[in-house]
């Protein structure tokens, strides 16, 4: 068993994923499970912004998660991995911009952005993307555009 297969999963948000694990001769495809099994479903209703308020604190995007990133990166680095891009969906967003601070990964991939500041984005040494939506309470257009 590789350290890969000790330390990730194919766990998205909770979800088994067998589909997004992928390896071949040029790719290798990494889904950790920051939450460690404690995924939050978002149903929105009238207790949402409670519970998400209560699970949040105990998941912080930094800085277990990027810690575990750098290990992670440090791992394919020794396997001979020369090209390291990160996605970061919604929470997710954090952990990319900080790899992308120092420089960890080649490039980087925000998709609804959230709890990332216009401070954040200027520290980026790498190449970013960021896709928005327009109708987006979190990551509000006039806010992507303040990361341009």
């Amino acid at each position: 068993m590789s350290y890969i297969d000790k330390r990730t999963s194919c766990v998205l948000a909770g979800w088994e994923a067998p589909l997004l694990s992928s390896q071949t001769k040029l790719q290798q495809l990494v889904v950790p499970d920051y939450f460690h099994g404690d995924a939050y479903i978002n149903i929105e209703d009238a207790t949402h912004q409670e519970r998400i308020n209560k699970w949040l604190p105990k998941h912080p995007a930094t800085p277990e998660p990027v810690e575990e990133s750098k290990e992670i990166i440090g791992f394919l680095k020794e396997k001979g991995v020369r090209s390291i891009g990160v996605a970061g969906f919604c929470w997710g967003a954090q952990v990319a911009v900080y790899l992308a601070k120092g420089a960890h990964v080649q490039a980087a991939v925000l998709l609804h952005p959230s709890f990332v500041t216009t401070e954040d984005i200027k520290e980026v040494k790498v190449p970013i993307a960021i896709l928005a939506a327009e109708i987006d309470r979190t990551s509000p257009p006039a806010l992507i555009r303040e990361f341009e």
